[in-house]
């Protein structure tokens, strides 16, 4: 494998624009089922694909020290699709169908303090009638508060199945879409609610006082920055 060495100049960060600039570390994202092809090298070349996680991972300083996928929705979001966990509502949660939930597997095998992410680009088809406002310009008064529980179990439902599946619990979640324009600031905050007082429907081991530690990113915009005063 070809090695490329970089090096980053301390010197030139701008510290007078406080947090704006500030380096805070790499993360990387698995999205639009992008890191598939790392399961055939996993596959068919193992001991390559250990060498291409361990890069990313590995060492006393890990280049990565951030994993999110996508949460997915068997649509094609922008360079490729992401299996849906659960492509009917009472269809158990699966987090083998891709490589996302794999990927955060074996990375923190690597790295067990590796954080992580869950985010949706957008809604598996028996979500989307109640939810088809959601691309509105005021998706918190067009979306109906009947809608979120069964959004909450989803991603519930898909945290529970890597736990089952992979022995690791998320650490970040975002309730809201990727990219999103227009925050339903309502539904984060009920969604927050929901995820640190549910007590029902878990797994006799599973840990729920971490669960109701999840963190939540809101809001991940890249048109505005305007959840600050929501």
């Amino acid at each position: 494998m070809n090695e490329t060495q970089i090096t980053i100049d301390g010197s030139q960060l701008k510290t007078d624009v406080k947090d704006a600039n500030t380096f805070k570390g790499f993360g990387y994202i698995s999205c639009n089922n992008s890191s598939r092809l790392l399961l055939d090298y996993k596959a068919n070349h193992p001991a390559v694909y250990q060498q291409i996680l361990t890069i990313l991972f590995g060492g006393k300083h890990p280049l990565l020290r951030l994993l999110k996928v996508e949460l997915g929705d068997d649509a094609n979001t922008s360079s490729g699709t992401e299996p849906a966990t659960k492509r009917r509502q009472s269809e158990p949660a699966n987090v083998c169908r891709g490589a996302g939930y794999q990927l955060i597997a074996d990375a923190k095998k690597i790295q067990p303090q590796l954080k992580t992410g869950l985010l949706r680009w957008g809604e598996p088809g028996w979500l989307k009638a109640q939810w088809r406002q959601v691309k509105s310009a005021d998706p918190d008064q067009l979306v109906p508060e009947s809608a979120f529980e069964a959004m909450y179990q989803w991603y519930k439902e898909t945290i529970i199945a890597a736990y089952k599946t992979y022995g690791y619990l998320i650490d970040y979640v975002d309730p809201d879409r990727n990219e999103t324009k227009h925050p339903m600031f309502g539904f984060i905050k009920w969604f927050a609610k929901r995820l640190q007082t549910d007590t029902t429907d878990f797994p006799a081991d599973f840990p729920i006082e971490a669960y109701h530690q999840i963190k939540l990113i809101a809001a991940d915009q890249n048109y505005e920055t305007n959840f600050g005063t929501g």
